[in-house]
């Protein structure tokens, strides 16, 4: 989508060039008495989001499997040579082990990391991470796309470990091994995995908590009494809406309240100021996609304004296409183009946080 880009004004020169100046004067003075502008803080809101939160939201908890590289060897006395040269076996030591999965044993264990870093990366697109370790904060309309693609990334990490746990490539890694550590390979070789195995042992798994609170009708309470019933009722939803209001701060924290902040600097001229290396234009990508993730907890124009500016974005084909937005030290028509983008999305996203009335948590904002 083409962006049409407004000509600054020009101001015509007055009539009475001194008037002019006097009164600029007056009002540059009536400024500075009146002090800096009044700077409005806004807050995001959890009680006018808990609702659209509780029920569109969903827990995902992901597992990637990756056992050490590290085979121990117990049994294996540790002898030092003391002061007077006698050799003497040093009791308390860690167990001797091997190292066999660095990217010089067989090129396959970097692919093998890095379709985890992958795997990493699919998840913090589409989600806010939760305080308990590997469980991540989804919006309900988007696991179809998470886990379309936690699919496609597990079955391209089980056909790196097929292709490992193949002779010719467990072969070479033995190989490699042998030369490695020449004078004890006799003992790595008895402890070293079943091949048949690996498959189980990297393997990724998850699964799916929709955040909602307790409905009685699907519970069963043949044996408690009324009271402890209520009971049980009550604090579970009291948790769940605690839940969600972390929820809330979070959203608001690290998806728009970070972004707003971009968007700040990006309307300032960031892009106009100097070389950008293409790991910023990366970045940028990265959280205008995630924004569009959970666009549904903001305005319906904000996925719209984040399209257009992908746009802009996707002028720069790859690394050796960065000189576009480095032309003329960034003063060129791409980053013009970004900026005229950006900007509605800017104030798109600042609407938003002028309409919330205040509540608590950490997603502030203040607005001059």
């Amino acid at each position: 989508m083409p962006t049409t880009l407004d000509a600054p004004a020009t101001a015509a020169p007055a009539a009475n060039g001194n008037a002019v100046m006097r009164k600029g004067k007056r009002q540059a003075k009536a400024a500075q008495d009146s002090g800096p502008p009044p700077t409005a803080t806004f807050q995001a809101s959890n009680e006018a989001f808990n609702s659209a939160i509780a029920v569109n939201m969903c827990g995902v908890d992901v597992v990637v499997r990756r056992p050490s590289g590290a085979v121990k060897i117990p049994g294996v006395k540790v002898m030092a040579i003391t002061e007077s040269g006698a050799s003497e076996e040093v009791k308390k030591t860690t167990t001797p082990g091997f190292i066999i999965d660095e990217k010089g044993d067989h090129p396959l264990w970097g692919a093998i990391d890095d379709n985890q870093r992958e795997i990493e990366a699919v998840l913090e697109k589409y989600s806010i991470n939760d305080a308990r370790r590997g469980f991540h904060l989804v919006p309900m309309s988007k696991t179809g796309n998470l886990l379309a693609e936690l699919r496609a990334r597990r079955q391209e990490r089980l056909e790196l470990v097929s292709q490992l746990k193949c002779p010719e490539a467990w072969n070479a890694l033995l190989a490699n091994l042998r030369q490695k550590y020449p004078d004890h390979f006799h003992l790595l070789m008895p402890r070293m995995p079943n091949p048949d195995l690996l498959l189980e042992k990297f393997d990724v798994t998850w699964s799916l908590n929709p955040l909602t609170p307790i409905n009685p009708a699907h519970l069963r309470f043949d044996e408690l009494n009324a009271v402890d019933k209520q009971a049980i009722i009550d604090e579970s939803n009291r948790m769940a809406q605690d839940l969600v209001k972390t929820r809330a701060q979070a959203i608001y924290d690290l998806i728009f309240g970070e972004f707003l902040q971009k968007c700040d600097d990006i309307v300032q001229g960031s892009f106009e100021s100097g070389n950008r290396k293409f790991s910023d234009i990366e970045v940028l990508i990265f959280q205008l996609e995630r924004l569009k993730n959970f666009s549904e907890f903001g305005t319906p124009a904000m996925a719209q304004h984040a399209e257009n500016t992908l746009e802009v974005l996707r002028q720069v084909d790859g690394r050796e296409d960065i000189g576009k937005f480095n032309h003329n030290k960034g003063k060129n028509q791409i980053t013009a183009a970004l900026k005229a983008a950006i900007k509605p999305l800017h104030e798109e996203i600042q609407a938003m946080y002028e309409a919330t009335t205040p509540g608590s948590g950490r997603a502030r904002r203040s607005l001059e």
